[in-house]
C-alpha cells in the first residue's frame, strides 16, 4: 500500500511541477526539463519516504502557485528558491542513510 502511495505522490509531484511551468508562461520548457532531470528523479525517488511526510512541501507548492497566479515575483522567486534548494538538505540526509548510493 505504501509503495502505491509513494508512486502516486511522485506522479502528482511531477504534475505539479509541470503546472508550475504552465503558470509561469513557459509550458514548453517542461519537455526540456523532463528530459534532463534523470539524476534529480533518482534523488526524488530515494527521498519519497521523507517527502511524503513533509507537510511543508504542500505549503511551498501552494505559495508558488499563488505567486505565479498573482504575478508576485518576489514572493514567487524566494519561495521557489527555497523549494529548489531544499534538495541539498535532502541529499545530505540520503548520503548519511545510504552512503553506498553516492560513491564514485
Amino acid at each position: 500500500m505504501l509503495a502505491g502511495n509513494l508512486q502516486m505522490f511522485f506522479d502528482t509531484d511531477e504534475q505539479v511541477h509541470q503546472k508550475f511551468s504552465v503558470l509561469a508562461g513557459m509550458a514548453r520548457i517542461w519537455d526540456v526539463v523532463r528530459r534532463t532531470k534523470v539524476q534529480l528523479d533518482r534523488l526524488r525517488q530515494l527521498s519519497l519516504r521523507l517527502s511524503i511526510k513533509c507537510h511543508g512541501l504542500i505549503a511551498e507548492n501552494q505559495a508558488i502557485v499563488y505567486a505565479l497566479r498573482t504575478q508576485g515575483s518576489k514572493l514567487g522567486t524566494s519561495t521557489f528558491q527555497r523549494h529548489a534548494t531544499g534538495i541539498f538538505e535532502t541529499v545530505e540526509k540520503l548520503q548519511s542513510a545510504n552512503p553506498n548510493y553516492f560513491t564514485l
